[in-house]
C-alpha cells in the first residue's frame, strides 16, 4: 500500500517522470489549446495538403483512384435529381458525380 504522498521512498509508489499535475488538470498530455484553435489548425493543415493531395493520390495509386470514383458515380441511381457528397474533401467524388449525372443537382459538404 502506498502512502498518500508524492515523497514516497517506495519505487512502485512514485509517479513516472513528468506525470505530475498540470495547470489544466489533465496530466502531462493535456492539450491547453482551445477547440477553436484546434479547428483552425486542422483547417490550415488540410488547406496546405489539398493542392497536392489529389495529384499524389493519382500518382501513388497509378490512377486507380480515378477508376473507383467513376465506378462510384456510375452506380448512382439514374433518375436521382439530387446527389449529396457529405464528406467531399477535395471534391473529386462530387465532380465525378456531376459528370455522371449532368442533370442532377450535386452538392458537396
Amino acid at each position: 500500500m502506498c502512502p498518500d504522498t508524492e515523497a514516497s521512498t517506495e519505487p512502485s509508489c512514485r509517479p513516472p517522470p513528468g506525470a505530475g499535475p498540470s495547470p489544466a488538470g489533465g496530466g502531462r498530455d493535456a492539450d491547453p489549446t482551445s477547440p477553436q484553435e484546434r479547428a483552425r489548425a486542422v483547417r490550415a493543415m488540410f488547406s496546405a495538403i489539398a493542392p497536392t493531395y489529389d495529384r499524389l493520390n493519382r500518382l501513388l495509386s497509378f490512377g486507380v483512384d480515378e477508376a473507383w470514383r467513376r465506378a462510384l458515380a456510375n452506380r448512382l441511381p439514374p433518375g436521382a435529381p439530387h446527389v449529396l457528397d457529405v464528406a467531399c474533401g477535395t471534391g473529386d467524388v462530387t465532380l465525378a458525380a456531376l459528370r455522371a449525372r449532368p442533370g442532377a443537382k450535386v452538392r458537396g459538404a
